[in-house]
């Protein structure tokens, strides 16, 4: 497309030809940006496996889900920004516990530590 110099002089009126070539210049245009690497179908099946209450230990972990199950062969920094950021979902990892514990003063405590 060539583009034309405009001088409009006082009075003067826009054609509706130049118009319609100033309306497509200033319209705002998205790049299309590069093609998703996670498929729709893999980030469904992914979505319903970290609803289960098994989930993943790990992003790593996600990562070979990927490859094994889906046959994906996706970097870390990819899933971490899907499953952290899109899907808005975080990895449930039980916490490490001192065997010494007794069961009974923790249920106590988790009853009443919220009622002082």
């Amino acid at each position: 497309m060539l583009y034309k110099s405009y001088r409009i002089q006082k009075g003067q009126k826009f054609s509706e030809s130049d118009r319609t070539e100033i309306d497509e210049l200033l319209e705002i245009k998205k790049a299309p940006g590069a093609k998703q690497k996670i498929d729709e179908v893999a980030i469904a099946a992914l979505t319903e496996e970290l609803k289960t209450g098994k989930g993943f230990s790990s992003y790593g972990a996600i990562v070979e889900w990927l490859k094994k199950e889906q046959g994906l062969e996706v970097e870390y920094a990819t899933v971490y920004a899907l499953v952290r950021y899109k899907l808005g979902a975080k990895l449930k990892a039980p916490r490490p516990q001192s065997h010494r514990q007794d069961e009974k003063l923790v249920s106590e405590f988790k009853k009443t530590r919220y009622h002082d």
